[in-house]
């Protein structure tokens, strides 16, 4: 869209939108007279449309740069690089530097960034605001997105300015980037009994998987990758760079509980060899490496919770909050656990670790018991509890 149009003080101005620019009006300078239109049309409004159609941007600051402040700002970045820079090509800065760098989120960085690439579809990268950014996240969450959700999008988008202004020194734009309050409380849990029970229901090639999820809580990402190769005699592997913090770390084999079941993957292994069948992974379906599982894991739970075997519907991400607080109350030191499940911080790992209700109900009853013989010390005000 481009027009010519008389302003306030009767000279010739120019009204255009341009991709990813708000709305650009200025004057040219000279009266509104018959020659004067026919001159402004012939030279300015229309090459203006024609470079507007094939998203000239340069050219359409070469043109007006003397006359309109906006247009002055890009031009003088010509020649740093990052003029008509859009989100998206800094969106792709991201993308590059993740693959670059082995980042673990990389792989899943195009679906995160979908919507902010459809929403600021050629929106260039010098025009965002703070409040376009509240706009995207007020739309987001009437589209039903959660905090989370609209947080790592908006993560995303400061992750490339971040990377813009380290790649070029004279690009200033710092949009003012206001995050949702997530509420990060892991509730999530599996009893013992409840795994046993939604392994009625889930096909036999997954069992393997999950009596292993549920014993080291490591992520499904992290466990579905494993081959052959990184099971040694006494360790289960994950190498550096594998990981979402990118440290490699090992897991016992003779963790109460998973000797049994990797027993039971080297029967399966053997059999499989004896047959000529060669399978590097140690979760598969039919041979083939196992990537999800969604349906089925729908299927057994809609059945596990429907007879109540299962109180609520859990997640898979569940069976690692599940193994943190397992071996949480063993009674291990913090930073064997860390080592073994992977986390970083105790902020972190203070978030996975739960104390389930089977605890709880046991401390009231050891408490109960030592009141009773005379051991509860003083309790409300010194009276014990009967």
């Amino acid at each position: 869209m481009a027009k010519l149009y008389t302003n306030q003080h009767g000279q010739i101005a120019i009204d255009f939108v341009y991709p990813g620019l708000d709305r650009v009006r200025f004057s040219l300078g000279v009266k509104d007279t018959k020659e004067n239109l026919a001159w402004a049309k012939k030279t300015h409004l229309d090459p203006l449309k024609k470079e507007i159609s094939a998203e000239n941007l340069q050219a359409i600051v070469k043109r007006f740069g003397n006359k309109c402040e906006r247009l002055q700002r890009l031009a003088a970045t010509q020649t740093a690089g990052w003029v008509g820079k859009t989100i998206d090509d800094l969106l792709d800065m991201v993308q590059q530097d993740y693959d670059k760098n082995q980042r673990s989120n990389a792989p899943r960085f195009k679906s995160t960034v979908k919507h902010v690439r459809q929403y600021f579809r050629r929106k260039l990268a010098t025009e965002l605001t703070g409040d376009d950014l509240d706009l995207y996240g007020t739309q987001r969450l009437e589209e039903g997105a959660s905090r989370g959700t609209i947080n790592r999008e908006l993560s995303a988008i400061r992750r490339g300015f971040k990377l813009a202004r380290l790649k070029w020194s004279g690009f200033k734009a710092r949009p003012e980037f206001v995050m949702f309050r997530e509420n990060n409380a892991r509730k999530g849990f599996f009893t013992e009994e409840e795994v046993q029970a939604l392994l009625k229901y889930l096909p036999d090639y997954l069992h393997p998987y999950v009596k292993i999820a549920y014993i080291t809580g490591w992520r499904k990402s992290e466990l579905l990758s494993r081959q052959w190769r990184h099971v040694s005699e006494r360790y289960l592997r994950l190498e550096e760079g594998e990981t979402k913090n990118g440290k490699g770390r090992d897991f016992p084999l003779d963790f109460p509980g998973l000797r049994e079941v990797f027993n039971e993957l080297e029967l399966r292994r053997r059999q499989e060899l004896a047959e000529g069948r060669i399978i590097p992974w140690l979760f598969h379906r039919d041979g083939q490496q196992i990537q999800g599982f969604r349906k089925a894991w729908d299927n057994a739970m809609e059945k596990a919770v429907a007879v109540g075997e299962i109180a609520e519907r859990r997640l898979v991400h569940d069976f690692r909050r599940s193994a943190v607080s397992n071996i949480d109350h063993l009674g291990l030191s913090r930073m064997a656990i860390k080592q073994l499940t992977g986390h970083l911080t105790d902020a972190v790992f203070d978030r996975y670790s739960m104390t389930p209700k089977p605890v709880l109900d046991w401390v009231a009853r050891e408490a109960q018991r030592a009141i009773d013989e005379g051991r509860g010390g003083e309790l409300l005000g010194g009276r014990s509890v009967k």
